[in-house]
């Protein structure tokens, strides 16, 4: 009996199917191969591009294209370590590293930055721009976290600007843009640095408190305890415990034996339920925090007015970093975070199985004098 042969290509797959003249329904035969179990594509370490050359000779991952590496079949994604490791066998599937990632922040909080992320070459130590010391218990052992105002990104293996919760973020001391050298030099080693948004004013670390007393910061807790009073709400109860005339001795006090207090429209005083010395600003003027000096009832009012306003913002945009997609700057947009996905290459994978397909296509024709 005469037989036509048809190949028909799918994708993935060639079928060739066998017409004989008088068959009701053409035979398929269809490769072994296509009834095998799909295998789930090998997903990049989000930011593994920037490891350093001893994390990229690791016998528990490889490279995967973009320059960024994968953990070997079996093996998990460990985020303290940066690494792959407890590895199960070949037939366990692991959780991939964005849920690792997830798992972690979660747990840990999304500021703090893994240990074995924490490093610029051979050089280790809350190094990660805008990056402080921190406990997550009081006492504990510190490790270190992104600022306030900050969270870590794990493609960028930067701390960007957190954009989402408004509760985290920077609060600048009143009056800082005051301190001298000495005294800005002093908190830089100590809980306080220059706030990334106001620039001219000094912030405390993150779960640190302003203390007032001795206009500095301090008093640090762990950062999965309460989080401690803003520099705002610090100077509020002190106004409001001692009047709005009354000046912090940690500020402005009497100088030296003679006691006299040099402020302009102020005078030494004695403050309730304190045996120490303080300035005073004279009757019908007010103690600003803001410009460290006794304005009228007026300028507080037009300081304290400017002072609301949002600082200029300084944008930078760095280029993106290795196909990560993530863009840093005055906010923290993230575009195809985790898309390791090429465009165009789907359209390309189209094109050159058509090409196949009509190639068979004439060979056939060529062997069976089909059509």
């Amino acid at each position: 009996m005469a037989s036509r042969v048809l190949c028909i290509c799918l994708t993935g797959v060639a079928v060739v199917l066998a017409i004989r003249e008088g068959d009701p329904k053409p035979q398929a035969r269809t490769s072994t191969y296509s009834k095998t179990k799909e295998v789930a594509p090998a997903e990049p370490i989000p930011g593994s591009h920037t490891w350093w050359k001893i994390n990229k000779i690791s016998a528990n991952s490889f490279a995967c294209g973009g320059n960024r590496y994968c953990c070997v079949r079996g093996c998990k994604y460990l985020v303290e370590t940066d690494s792959c490791g407890d590895c199960a066998g070949h037939t366990v599937k692991q959780k991939s590293p964005q849920e690792e990632i997830e798992i972690y922040q979660n747990t840990l909080r999304n500021f703090r930055i893994p240990g074995g992320v924490d490093y610029y070459g051979p050089v280790r130590g809350c190094t990660k721009k805008n990056s402080v010391k921190c406990t997550e218990k009081a006492g504990g052992n510190p490790v270190c976290c992104c600022n306030s105002g900050f969270i870590f990104d794990f493609p960028s293996r930067e701390c960007v600007v957190d954009a989402e919760n408004l509760t985290n973020k920077e609060e600048p001391i009143p009056g800082s843009d005051k301190w001298g050298a000495y005294k800005g030099t002093k908190s830089y080693f100590g809980p306080a640095r220059r706030c990334a948004k106001d620039k001219k004013k000094w912030c405390c670390h993150r779960a640190c408190q302003y203390d007032l007393e001795h206009d500095n910061c301090g008093l640090c807790k762990g950062y999965d305890e309460p989080a401690p009073p803003t520099p705002g709400e610090v100077i509020q109860k002190f106004v409001l415990d001692h009047g709005n005339y009354l000046i912090p001795s940690g500020i402005k006090s009497p100088g030296g034996a003679t006691g006299i207090c040099y402020t302009k429209h102020a005078k030494s005083c004695t403050a309730h339920n304190s045996t120490v010395k303080h300035c005073c600003c004279h009757q019908g003027f007010y103690w600003s925090f803001i410009s460290r000096q006794c304005v009228s009832p007026a300028t507080l009012a037009k300081e304290e007015a400017q002072e609301a306003e949002e600082p200029p913002e300084e944008r930078t945009i760095d280029p993106v970093n290795a196909g990560t997609g993530t863009a840093r700057g005055g906010s923290s947009a993230v575009v195809s975070r985790y898309d390791f996905s090429q465009p165009g290459a789907d359209q390309d994978d189209g094109h050159a199985q058509s090409r196949s397909c009509s190639l068979v296509l004439l060979i056939m024709a060529a062997l069976t004098g089909w059509p």
